[in-house]
């Protein structure tokens, strides 16, 4: 768990309505986050789908583990809620592309569902979760720089979701060492997601490219770069085989940021 409290489902009121999709001033910086907000509607709920199996799976043995899971799937239902309106706005913009590249991802991962094991499953929602907890701490640590002047409501949006993230960063590490436990296979699907999802970001990417300007495409590059640069380090940890997300300990405004927001019913 990420605070001494119990984790929460929040749901920050957000309207997006005339929203730029050029929202904070560095164009690489909101690329990036805008075709990750596209992914994320295909991508939260199928992990809500492994982990419901996961707690059907665990039954009553774990119910510490089980009633976590529960609000995982509670926060990222309301995740993936929001995005879809931020999206709405991104479409009415000229972006309907996007919601092409999250169709074909989530016809993928629902494909994947279905015939690859429950294993591999759950060890991809493990290597999901430990991208998104690593770019939480880039965002609300050194890259916290690049929200500077942005639209107040794309800043709440990245900022809810991702310390939400930090707290619910334990459930699916849990629940795959409970169920599963195989080191192997979780590196490897660790692997495997980064290169998965990145054909469908870069799509993403090229949707939003499409009217871009080349200063623009070369910051876009820069962005990335620094992305890449702080995450790679922090990342490493989650490779070796006693690797334990409890160990990653809250950037500073994550608390902050949560206690802003209100719990859903």
């Amino acid at each position: 768990m990420a605070y001494d409290t119990a984790m929460k489902s929040r749901c920050p009121p957000l309207d997006f309505t005339g929203l730029s999709a050029a929202w904070a001033p560095d164009p690489g910086f909101t690329t990036m986050l805008n075709a990750g907000g596209a992914l994320a509607t295909a991508i939260e709920p199928y992990l809500n789908r492994v982990m419901s199996e996961a707690a059907r799976r665990l039954g009553k043995d774990k119910p510490a583990l089980s009633n976590e899971i529960r609000m995982l799937v509670r926060q990222e239902t309301e995740h993936y809620r929001v995005h879809d309106a931020f999206n709405q706005a991104l479409y009415d913009q000229g972006y309907e592309g996007l919601a092409l590249v999250a169709t074909d991802l989530k016809a993928a991962l629902n494909d994947q569902f279905r015939k690859r094991s429950f294993a591999f499953n759950l060890a991809y929602c493990v290597g999901f979760e430990t991208y998104t907890l690593y770019l939480g701490q880039f965002l609300f640590g050194p890259g916290a720089r690049y929200f500077q002047d942005a639209d107040p409501r794309g800043v709440d949006l990245w900022l809810w979701h991702l310390a939400e993230e930090y707290e619910h960063r334990t459930v699916c590490h849990d629940a795959y060492t409970a169920l599963v436990g195989r080191y192997p296979l979780r590196v490897w699907a660790t692997i495997y997601v980064h290169h998965h999802i990145a054909g469908y970001r870069r799509r993403a990417t090229a949707v939003l490219m499409e009217r871009a300007s080349r200063v623009e495409r070369r910051r876009e590059r820069g962005f990335a770069r620094d992305l890449v640069a702080d995450m790679a380090p922090r990342v490493l940890p989650a490779f070796v085989p006693f690797y334990d997300p409890r160990g990653v300990r809250a950037a500073p405004g994550m608390a902050e940021a949560l206690d802003r927001y209100p719990e859903v019913a």
